[in-house]
């Protein structure tokens, strides 16, 4: 990620729509003016945190459980808000679960069961 303007950034993999990882702990980084102080909510969470010298910030949720969708505010120093809308919170069990493949290269035979 670049920011050159200093504004407050999330990394394309947040973005509106997306699935975090719920457990003891959730990471959420981004980019900011460095020294900008960052809020971040979720739910009944409010947290926050300071951009390094560089930009770069790193805040972490405690405890979500899955649901959605919700939506994430964060919001620097400068009054520069991001909101993040359709946020689901999701468990691992889903990663687990064997992934169905067509075989177009040999008709008649059913789909592949694979682990991810």
């Amino acid at each position: 990620m670049d920011n050159k303007e200093k504004r407050l950034m999330l990394p394309k993999l947040i973005s509106h729509g997306c699935v975090l990882q719920t457990g003891e702990r959730t990471r959420i980084w981004g980019l900011a003016a460095p020294g900008e102080g960052v809020s971040l909510r979720l739910l009944h969470q409010e947290i926050s945190c300071r951009a390094d010298g560089d930009g770069n910030w790193e805040a972490y949720f405690h405890h979500l459980q899955p649901g959605g969708p919700f939506i994430m505010e964060l919001t620097g120093e400068s009054g520069e808000t991001i909101q993040v809308s359709d946020v689901y919170l999701g468990g691992g069990i889903h990663l687990q679960r064997p992934v169905q493949y067509g075989t177009a290269h040999e008709p008649g035979k059913g789909p592949v069961s694979h682990r991810v």
